[in-house]
């Protein structure tokens, strides 16, 4: 129905995506796109973002020590790919970046 449908588009749209140590191409950022998240980039934007990308294993950048304190989720780009597959933002469990959950 158009309300489900509306609900979750905007639910999409509220994912802002911090990457880090991740070389982020146009492979990812069509993959981010697809589900309709969005990148942070700017540093003064970084408290907005709920899902910080890392690589496995985990590096502990002045980025990631940043944002880990304010993001909602950190994972791994498995999270990415299932989530353009999905084409929308999956669950987290299967994607944490081991290192900080685990």
């Amino acid at each position: 129905d158009a309300e489900a449908r509306e609900k979750r588009q905007r639910r999409a749209s509220n994912i802002k995506v911090l990457f880090t140590a991740v070389d982020v191409t146009d492979k990812e950022r069509a993959m981010l796109s697809a589900f309709g998240g969005v990148q942070v980039k700017a540093p003064r934007e970084w408290r907005d973002a709920t899902h910080l990308v890392c690589p496995v294993p985990l590096k502990r950048t002045p980025k990631f020590l940043a944002a880990v304190s304010v993001v909602e989720h950190v994972v791994t780009l498995d999270w990415l790919r299932q989530s353009e597959q999905m084409a929308r933002a999956v669950g987290i469990a299967s994607a944490l970046a081991l290192g900080v959950y685990g």
